[in-house]
């Protein structure tokens, strides 16, 4: 089988002609030719939301408690913050709730 096999392809292989290609065949057209990539465009940003009443008071305590505190660092001041709004009445925290509300709109 194994010889017959090679005088089979030794005799196709003596009357094989390649085939003329042009100059450029479409296969090699094809790998040159480039693809559009197309990238999506960024999505616009989305409008800031309004800030709490939180952290409307927050820029007003901060700078109080760094006049008190000078030492104290980011996290004590953030603290103390929180430690102070808790201790507001709700009459105290009227302004900053007025603000949050004129901000929403």
């Amino acid at each position: 089988l194994g010889d017959a096999d090679k005088a089979r392809y030794r005799s196709e292989m003596a009357a094989y002609v390649p085939p003329v290609l042009s100059e450029e065949s479409d296969h090699e057209k094809e790998k040159t030719k480039k693809e559009k990539v197309i990238v999506p465009l960024p999505e616009p940003p989305k409008p800031a939301k309004s800030a709490s009443h939180y952290y409307s008071a927050n820029p007003e305590l901060r700078t109080q408690i760094k006049e008190e505190n000078p030492s104290l660092d980011m996290l004590g001041i953030v603290r103390e913050i929180g430690s102070r709004w808790k201790a507001l009445t709700e009459e105290e925290r009227a302004p900053y709730l007025e603000q949050q509300a004129a901000d929403k709109v």
